[in-house]
């Protein structure tokens, strides 16, 4: 019986077949481990974002805060939405803009200039 089995184990078709079921066996263990290093790609993505998610929730929650204070409001009341407590005057002024003329009498003058300027 010992004989048969060697026989049998030695025979270039069980040893084809044999060596077929090795390679079909590491070709599935290598699309696995491809699909887990893409799983696990795409975990520390979520991770990343996740935690990208959470600062900026934070930060939100940091603003609503601010906002929700007395002098916050009272600074929207006043700045943006120009109104006013009662007995109070508040006045808008325009913008005030330098007109071209006034910067191009502002040159600057060189070094040698001012020394002239200096000493006479």
């Amino acid at each position: 019986m010992k004989k048969f089995f060697n026989e049998i184990l030695v025979h270039p078709i069980t040893i084809i077949i044999i060596s077929a079921l090795v390679v079909s066996a590491i070709a599935g263990l290598r699309t696995r481990l491809k699909s887990l290093e893409l799983s696990e790609q795409n975990i520390k993505l979520e991770q990343e974002e996740g935690q990208r998610l959470t600062s900026e929730l934070h930060a939100l929650d940091s603003q609503i805060e601010r906002s929700s204070q007395p002098l916050a409001k009272e600074r929207l009341i006043r700045n943006e939405l120009v109104q006013q407590i009662e007995g109070e005057i508040v006045l808008k002024l325009p913008d005030v803009q330098i007109s071209q003329d006034i910067q191009h009498d502002q040159t600057e003058l060189s070094n040698w200039e001012k020394w002239m300027e200096l000493i006479f």
